[in-house]
């Protein structure tokens, strides 16, 4: 089964995703969990600090459902 996903990322890790690019829409094989999309994105999870899944706070261990909005924060950086 297909499932159709939103992912956002903030900050300064968007430069290690495909194209440099904030926003992606995907349909992958489910089920997958956060750190999966991810990876199929091929991005390392450790890049992420934390994440939210439809404004809820999530692990990414959280199962991703049809039309989710997952949203990734990067660590802060700077000095």
């Amino acid at each position: 089964m297909a499932i159709k996903v939103r992912v956002v990322i903030l900050g300064h890790s968007a430069s290690y995703f495909p194209g440099g690019k904030r926003e992606h829409s995907l349909e992958l094989p489910g089920p997958l969990q956060i750190g999966d999309v991810i990876r199929r994105l091929g991005a390392d999870p450790q890049l992420i600090m934390r994440a939210q899944c439809n404004d809820r706070p999530a692990s990414l261990d959280d199962e991703v459902v049809e039309d989710a909005e997952i949203i990734l924060f990067s660590p802060t950086a700077g000095g």
